[in-house]
């Protein structure tokens, strides 16, 4: 593809060769691979990848010890490899020589380290911020596998691991050490402990750590752990191996990292202070809902659910005429004499307990509760959402409001306590509806029928539901009702009466 010039293609394939190379463990054809990437890149003009294939391909040499090939490298590509000679990476010169410790080795590469720096400092998020730390650090390290180790009241826990041999990238774990699968113990309590580092070029030098379970059975190369400190306090470690190469971190890499360690800390603590500060915010933002469901869900008990929701979106409602909305009204009989004989607690609490059933028995039958004043429940149906079965619902409701009075009055009587008789009333038509007030807003009805309402439950019996003609024409067809005569009703004139008995 790269001879025909489908350069698109080209990098794809070189980018699965150089991964599946690494998978596999061909470090020698990696190498190759990106080498010749790095060429093809600078050929196309994209400088900046032929740079970031070229180091990779020394990386792979260097890893291989193919010395010679670091020193053609250096040579063919100065442009991109110089800094890598001046000490990022080993002097390819001086593995050319065996003359390591040569004072040319000893310049670090002070814009690849600002590069680094800049990279980690720019993250706040934990998450991210992991990723990018050990990315860096295993590129400068030359390991083959790192490990990122963070105290949390006093309890070193793994939180990422980055492995260049096998793809492995886990992060945020909150695994522990003592299990021996992911890091040597011994040498992470040794380093936690003196805060010093540890640096092993061979496996001969790791000797005094033989008895760790994790080193039996990975047994690696080349081993570095270097605490990591903030304000005179470890805050954790970073442990890097290499299982397959000797002599990997030099004195230029432990340099670099040392350098690098103070950024990482600063970094660190700042994801802390960031983690923090988003777990304050989501809280506060789940305070914040709470209060505002809490807030919406007493509007909704005080004004029906439309009315609720053009007053949050506008800030005020307008009032609103029903052509047909049927209204219930209920009183206990003789209260007043009754409530003589109770405590005021023992009195708030039976009107409570009434009170809340016929809530229910209201929201089981679409209506909607007006208010209560003092031993009177009022309810509605039709309204706000104006429907045609309201006349049914509310005679329903109503006869289920009686039956439940039965049995509150049964278990009265077995208590030795006074029994509470209920009138009910009900009356269907026109009227007008609207909330009152600007603190204690209420949502309420007014006209004629409401006030017709009002004088069929006064006119009823005990225990029985009075109803006016105007609701009686509607639900005949639906409920048994005795007509009982007419009532003379203020600025109406006399009007008809009828007691429901039973659903048909």
């Amino acid at each position: 593809y790269l001879v025909k010039g489908k350069f698109e293609k080209t990098r794809l394939l070189f980018d699965q060769a150089i991964k599946e190379a690494g998978r596999q463990h061909f470090i020698h054809e990696e190498g190759l691979a990106n080498e010749l990437a790095g060429h093809a890149y600078e050929k196309e003009g994209y400088s900046d990848l032929a740079e970031h294939y070229l180091r990779s391909a020394f990386r792979c040499y260097e890893e291989w010890g193919a010395e010679a090939k670091l020193l053609h490298l250096s040579k063919l590509y100065p442009r991109y490899i110089s800094s890598i000679k001046r000490g990022l990476f080993s002097n390819a010169e001086s593995i050319a020589s065996n003359t390591s410790n040569s004072s040319s080795n000893t310049n670090l590469d002070l814009s690849t380290l600002l590069k680094a720096s800049t990279a980690i400092s720019g993250e706040v998020e934990m998450s991210k911020l992991l990723l990018v730390m050990m990315k860096i650090v295993m590129e400068n390290a030359g390991a083959s596998r790192g490990v990122l180790v963070l105290e949390k009241d006093n309890n070193p826990l793994v939180e990422a691991v980055y492995d260049l041999s096998t793809g492995e990238n886990r992060i945020l774990e909150h695994l522990s050490i003592e299990k021996g699968e992911t890091v040597p113990e011994s040498i992470l309590k040794y380093v936690l402990r003196t805060n010093e580092n540890i640096v092993t070029q061979t496996k001969s030098e790791l000797r005094n750590y033989t008895s760790d379970p994790y080193l039996q059975n990975v047994d690696p190369e080349s081993v570095l752990c270097f605490p990591i400190n903030s304000q005179g306090r470890t805050i954790g470690l970073i442990y890097l191996e290499n299982r397959f190469v000797k002599n990997v971190f030099t004195r230029e890499r432990i340099e670099l990292l040392s350098l690098l360690s103070g950024q990482i800390a600063v970094s660190l603590e700042n994801a802390f202070l960031y983690n923090n500060l988003e777990i304050k915010v989501k809280e506060r933002t789940v305070e914040l809902q709470f209060e505002k469901e809490r807030s919406d869900q007493l509007l909704a008990n005080i004004l029906p659910k439309e009315t609720a929701i053009e007053l949050k979106e506008t800030g005020e409602t307008k009032p609103r005429s029903f052509d047909s909305v049927s209204i219930l009204f209920t009183d206990f009989v003789g209260f007043s004499t009754i409530a003589k004989t109770m405590s005021p607690i023992e009195l708030v609490n039976t009107v409570d307990m009434c009170f809340r059933a016929f809530d229910e028995i209201v929201e089981r039958n679409h209506l909607e509760k007006i208010k209560t004043i003092g031993d009177s429940y009022m309810c509605a149906g039709g309204l706000p959402v104006q429907n045609s079965t309201h006349p049914e619902d509310i005679i329903t409701a109503a006869l289920e409001m009686l039956d439940w009075m039965e049995k509150f009055n049964r278990d009265q009587e077995k208590k030795g306590k006074p029994k509470l008789g209920i009138r009910i009333g009900v009356n269907t038509g026109p009227v007008v509806a609207g909330v009152v007030g600007t603190k204690k807003f209420a949502y309420d009805i007014w006209g004629n029928t409401v006030n017709l309402a009002s004088r069929m439950e006064s006119g009823s019996e005990s225990n029985r539901i009075n109803i006016s003609e105007e609701t009686y024409l509607l639900v005949k067809d639906t409920f048994e009702c005795n007509f009982r005569g007419k009532l003379k009703a203020k600025n109406i004139g006399e009007v008809s009466m009828y007691l429901v008995e039973r659903k048909i």
